[in-house]
């Protein structure tokens, strides 16, 4: 099998906020199409919050939630203990699904982002034209480690709030 890339997806205000613990701050209608086209046939690795937030697996993908509670079960995820297991298995169900993609994603919420981004090869980064206050932040993505590949122009949603869609690649050392 070819390598596996493993990429961040996330949207985030201008102040990295990505929510308030329990949901986003807004709906973007053409972040969430991204998104579908981006992951479509691959696995999401999540916190059990971002999994409640969203209540059920996203069709065609599987859903990787990381828990430490070892009785947690819900119809739809996997279960993962960490993100190392998380990787495994979703490299495992990239084998044994036949997907033509072979990209996991890291998928929220903060402290899924924090333990997964020193695994991460891109970041797909929708930056809403937003400030909102919230302790839940993306990490600052540091650019002697990142370079960015692709920058959108912004561009107003349906919902008439302002984004841009960004894409970074790790820098590989030498």
């Amino acid at each position: 099998m070819s390598k596996i890339t493993i990429s961040a997806i996330v949207a985030s205000a201008k102040n990295r906020v990505i929510g308030d613990g329990e949901q986003l701050f807004w709906k973007i209608s053409e972040d969430f199409k991204r998104l579908k086209e981006i992951t479509m046939g691959c696995p999401l690795i999540m916190g059990r919050k971002t999994w409640d937030s969203i209540g059920k697996p996203l069709p065609g993908r599987a859903s990787i939630v990381l828990t430490r509670n070892p009785k947690w079960h819900k119809n739809g995820a996997i279960k993962a203990s960490s993100i190392e297991e998380g990787i495994s298995i979703g490299t495992n169900w990239l084998k044994n699904n036949g997907s033509l993609k072979k990209e996991i994603f890291i998928f929220g919420g903060m402290d899924i982002y924090n333990l997964g981004l020193v695994y991460c090869d891109y970041i797909y980064l929708t930056e809403v034209d937003m400030y909102p206050e919230s302790k839940y932040v993306f990490p600052i993505i540091d650019p002697i480690k990142w370079k960015l590949i692709f920058q959108s122009k912004t561009m107003k949603s349906n919902e008439g709030i302002k984004y841009k869609f960004l894409t970074y690649k790790k820098i590989t050392q030498k």
